[in-house]
């Protein structure tokens, strides 16, 4: 990593006067880059070869550096130093209870994002703090891009459009949906990727649908009552195999949609 700042819940380490550092020699480091892929198999044969039987993602991301103040201040021997309020501050700001979004600010990485929070530790030097080592721990073990977003208008009943999943992951993300239905009737949403069918009964003119984050709701009252009775459960997944990304949408009513999901980022920090 050759970044000097980053954005924290929507604050840049620049705007408290510091930048990225490192304490410690010069040289050649070896960093991972997450993701790292635990493989369940079994026995047969005599051990002679084992079948995967599943895989999981055993540990989140997490990453290791060095906070100091800008080179300005290092300069002025008043201000190279951390004060109290400095690090009260500092540590306000980036040791948080909760994930948040983090970006890099480097070349390659202006798309993609982590969520996480961070612990601290001070580095002294002759009783004064010079800066802070970070421990960065995510709540994945990889990063994301920006929400990829799609905006359509499905015209008539059997129209079909294209969605390209751009994930690092082979497999499938749930995909964040806004349905304005045109017709009255019943919703299916038939992915070609995969086969799935999404199915919602009894829309009516007007109403429209949200599905994110695995929950189901309507603006209409009367709908929402009951739409859980009306759906099938099958949430929108964006799917892609190694040699294809085309997922082939079909809608069985005119409708408005906004469609938008999160690539997953294989990268380490």
């Amino acid at each position: 990593m050759k970044a000097l700042d980053f954005n924290y819940d929507g604050l840049f380490l620049s705007d408290f006067g510091c930048i990225i550092c490192t304490f410690d020699s010069p040289g050649t480091d070896d960093y991972s880059v997450g993701s790292e892929i635990s493989f369940n198999t079994a026995t047969v044969n005599f051990g002679k070869r084992n079948y995967l039987t599943g895989i999981q993602y055993n540990d989140c991301l997490t990453a290791n550096f060095s906070i100091c103040k800008n080179i300005e201040n290092m300069m002025d021997t008043e201000n190279r130093y951390f004060t109290i309020e400095e690090q009260r501050e500092l540590t306000r700001w980036l040791n948080r209870p909760e994930f948040l979004p983090f970006y890099i600010i480097d070349e390659g990485y202006e798309n993609i994002y982590f969520e996480g929070s961070f612990n601290l530790s001070k580095v002294e030097v002759a009783g004064n703090i010079i800066g802070f080592n970070l421990e960065f721990t995510s709540n994945r073990p990889f990063g994301l891009n920006r929400p990829y977003v799609r905006k359509f208008t499905i015209s008539n009943a059997g129209q079909r459009i294209v969605i390209h999943d751009m994930s690092d992951e082979i497999g499938y993300i749930y995909a964040d949906l806004e349905i304005r239905c045109n017709q009255a009737g019943t919703l299916t949403i038939t992915n070609d990727m995969d086969g799935r069918v999404t199915e919602i009964k009894n829309c009516v003119v007007g109403e429209t649908i949200t599905m994110k984050d695995m929950i189901i709701e309507s603006d209409n009252v009367s709908h929402q009552n009951n739409i859980m009775n009306d759906f099938n459960f099958s949430f929108l997944r964006i799917s892609n195999k190694f040699g294809e990304r085309k997922n082939g949408l079909t809608f069985s009513i005119p409708c408005n949609v906004i469609l938008s999901y999160s690539p997953i980022r294989k990268v380490g920090i």
